[in-house]
C-alpha cells in the first residue's frame, strides 16, 4: 500500500513542473490551526508546499488520534498530515503522520506565553520533524519532486570566491652577511592568486641608508629591493604555506664624502635570484599575518675600497626577512 501510494505521489509530480505538494494542520482548542498554517507557509511555501486547515478531531485514545490524523491526510492526498493539541498546562503535542514513508512521529514542544513566539516555533518544529522523516524517500524525490529534496537536504551556501588580488604591508629587514650590512624598513607587496595552488607577487622595500666608514671617508648607502616572486601555496582553513622562487633587481645609490681625499658617488642595478618561503595566518577571511623570508644570491655585486682597504660590499650573498600583515583587495 505505501509503495503504491509513493509510486503515485511520484507520478503525479513528473506529471507537472510546477507542482504544489499538501500538508494538512489540524488543531485541538483552544489552539488555532489558522494561526499555525500561516506560520508554517512562511518556512515551507518555497519548497511547493501548500498548508491547508481540516476540522480536529474529538480527543481520544492516541491509536484513534493517528489514524484521524491520517484519515484528515488521506482526503486531499496529502504527502503528510499534523495534528496539534494540548499536552498539558506547560506543553503542546505534535503528532505527524507522514504517508510517503508511513511513518508517525509524536513529539511535544514547551507553551511559550507569547503566541507569536509559540504558532513560530511550532511551525520550525514541524518543519524539521518533516524533513527528518522525508529524508528516508530522497532518492525517489531527487528526480521527480525537486523542490521536496531541498527541504530534506538543504543545499550548501555558496562558496565565498577565493580573493586573488592582495597587498601586503611589513617590517623588513635587508642583510649582505660577507658585507656586515644590515637595513630595516618597511616592505610593500601585491600578491595576484593566478591558479589554486600558484601566485605572483611583486614588492619594493624602503630601506633606510647605512653608513660606512673608513679614516675621513664615509659613505651613505641606499639600496632599493624589488622582487618578482612565483610561489606554489598550500591553503587550510586558518594557516598557509608558500614556497617559490624569487628575482631581484636590487637599485644601489652611494653618496661619498671625505674633506681631503678625492672620493666619488656612484649608482648601479644589481640581479639576484634565490629561493623564498613564506607562512600566513588568517586573522579573517580578507585579513591575516604573515612571515616571509628569502636567500639570494647576487650577480654584479660591488665592493668599494679606499686606497685598497674596504668600505662596504655588496656581494654574492643576500638575506630578507619580513614581517607584517595582509588584505585582501579583490
Amino acid at each position: 500500500m505505501r509503495t503504491a501510494f509513493l509510486v503515485a505521489v511520484l507520478l503525479a509530480s513528473a506529471a507537472t513542473a510546477e507542482e504544489r505538494h499538501v500538508l494538512v494542520v489540524t488543531a485541538a482548542a483552544p489552539l488555532d490551526a489558522e494561526r499555525l498554517a500561516d506560520a508554517l507557509r512562511t518556512y515551507l511555501d518555497s519548497f511547493a508546499i501548500d498548508v491547508r486547515t481540516a476540522p480536529a478531531a474529538p480527543a481520544a485514545e492516541l491509536r484513534d488520534q493517528l489514524a484521524a490524523t491520517r484519515e484528515a491526510g488521506a482526503g486531499v492526498r496529502a504527502i503528510a498530515a499534523v495534528r496539534i493539541a494540548d499536552a498539558n498546562a506547560t506543553t503542546v503535542e505534535i503528532q505527524l503522520d507522514d504517508r510517503l514513508t508511513g511513518k508517525a512521529l509524536i513529539t511535544t514542544v514547551p507553551r511559550l506565553p507569547r503566541d507569536e513566539d509559540f504558532y513560530r516555533a511550532v511551525a520550525l518544529k514541524v518543519q524539521a520533524l518533516l524533513r527528518s522523516t522525508l529524508y528516508e524517500e530522497v532518492d525517489q524525490l531527487a528526480t521527480s519532486a525537486p523542490a521536496l529534496v531541498k527541504l530534506v537536504v538543504p543545499a550548501p551556501p555558496p562558496k565565498t570566491p577565493p580573493h586573488r588580488l592582495s597587498f601586503e604591508a611589513a617590517y623588513a629587514l635587508v642583510a649582505f652577511p660577507l658585507g656586515a650590512i644590515v637595513q630595516h624598513g618597511v616592505g610593500l607587496t601585491g600578491r595576484l592568486e593566478v591558479r589554486k595552488h600558484f601566485e605572483l607577487a611583486l614588492g619594493i622595500d624602503a630601506l633606510a641608508s647605512v653608513r660606512a666608514e673608513h679614516g675621513e671617508v664615509s659613505a651613505l648607502v641606499y639600496t632599493v629591493p624589488i622582487l618578482l616572486s612565483a610561489n606554489v601555496h598550500l591553503r587550510r582553513p586558518r594557516v598557509e604555506g608558500a614556497l617559490g622562487a624569487v628575482a631581484e633587481l636590487l637599485v644601489v645609490g652611494l653618496d661619498a664624502s671625505s674633506p681631503s681625499t678625492a672620493v666619488r658617488s656612484d649608482r648601479f642595478v644589481a640581479a639576484a635570484f634565490g629561493a623564498q618561503l613564506a607562512g600566513r595566518v588568517r586573522l579573517a577571511s580578507v585579513l591575516w599575518l604573515y612571515l616571509r623570508g628569502s636567500v639570494l644570491g647576487l650577480v654584479n655585486g660591488e665592493r668599494y675600497t679606499v686606497r685598497g682597504e674596504p668600505l662596504f660590499e655588496l656581494a654574492r650573498l643576500q638575506v630578507t626577512g619580513e614581517a607584517g600583515f595582509g588584505v585582501a583587495l579583490w
